[in-house]
């Protein structure tokens, strides 16, 4: 296992989530790899843990361009449940043209739903774990982010390499302007074996913070964490990543 970092760099900005976590991201990249067996991709992740805490960091945004502000019309939950119908195209050829469904009211109505985005055309992750194979995973990565079939989050390259540093809890915990800060989320009943003297800056929130991540699955676990506090203030220029953000062990 050794400390590294990975940057993205995106032929067209990503739209992203309240928050996105390297591990996830891999996770996610191996449950495609796996046939959507997330279980089996789950226990191939190559992710060192820290008493039981994933080292990667959630994604650090690199310096944006500009803010941009887009709609989009997301067509409410019935009409989506179209999709699980086994006579799909059957049901398709008869739906309404789309400037009906716009127009139309009750439960098959269409929602307009405002996104945004930051025009940034790279991400960073620090992390610990076997460089060999994320280089391997990495390789499937091809979108990141929401509203893919719209071509936001297109991948154009990817940089992955090691990072020298003697912090034990490299990707965990990590020196933005010179004070530590939590660069993902840790169970704040673990505060005490990660911030004893009381000195690593963040915020509480109810979370998951392990794979799997999504809260609807019964082994997923919500529970108060330290977050990141700085996750739409601070960005990365690349002279910082390659520094690993290096917190003294």
């Amino acid at each position: 296992m050794q400390n590294f970092a990975i940057e993205l760099s995106f032929s067209v900005a990503p739209i992203l989530g309240k928050r996105l976590l390297g591990d996830s991201l891999i996770a996610g990249v191996l449950t495609q790899m796996c046939d959507g067996d997330w279980e089996k991709a789950l226990a191939m992740l190559p992710i060192a843990t820290c008493d039981g805490v994933p080292q990667m960091s959630e994604a650090l945004l690199g310096y944006p361009f500009r803010s941009a502000m887009n709609q989009t019309v997301m067509i409410s939950s019935p009409m989506r449940d179209i999709a699980h119908d086994p006579n799909i195209s059957v049901v398709l050829n008869k739906m309404p043209p789309k400037s009906a469904l716009t127009a139309a009211r009750g439960d098959y109505k269409s929602e307009m739903n405002a996104y945004s985005w930051l025009d940034i055309d790279k991400l960073f992750f620090l992390g610990r774990g076997d460089i060999d194979a994320l280089r391997r995973i990495l390789r499937q990565l091809r979108f990141v982010g929401s509203q893919r079939n719209r071509g936001h989050g297109q991948v154009d390259r990817i940089d992955i390499w090691p990072i020298e540093s003697d912090n034990p809890r490299f990707g965990i915990i990590g020196d933005i302007n010179d004070r530590a800060h939590v660069l993902r989320p840790i169970p704040v009943r673990l505060r005490e074996t990660f911030d004893p003297d009381g000195t690593i800056a963040y915020m509480l929130a109810s979370e998951t913070w392990h794979c799997p991540y999504l809260p609807t699955l019964s082994t997923s676990v919500v529970e108060t964490c330290m977050v990141p506090d700085f996750r739409r203030g601070i960005y990365f220029t690349p002279d910082q990543i390659e520094s690993g953000l290096t917190q003294a062990a």
